[in-house]
């Protein structure tokens, strides 16, 4: 596993403890957290689904301008 992936999940650790203990700080109750951390699954799943959308996207252009390229010659 590259030492960024272990770095990314480091921080999304600390960094979910702290917005936790920010809502509960906040009065919110004890729910808070979890409707939080569903929250920012959410948008996490949103963001690698249009990570790879984009992906997909960028080497399909990719193949179709290599096959134009090779039609060409």
């Amino acid at each position: 596993m590259p030492y960024w992936v272990s770095s990314a999940m480091n921080i999304a650790n600390s960094l979910g403890a702290a917005l936790g203990g920010l809502v509960i700080a906040q009065g919110l109750g004890y729910l808070a957290p979890f409707w939080l951390g569903a929250s920012l699954g959410v948008v996490g799943c949103v963001m690698a689904a249009a990570g790879f959308a984009a992906d997909n996207r960028s080497a399909r252009t990719a193949k179709a301008h290599s096959q134009e390229t090779a039609n060409a010659a």
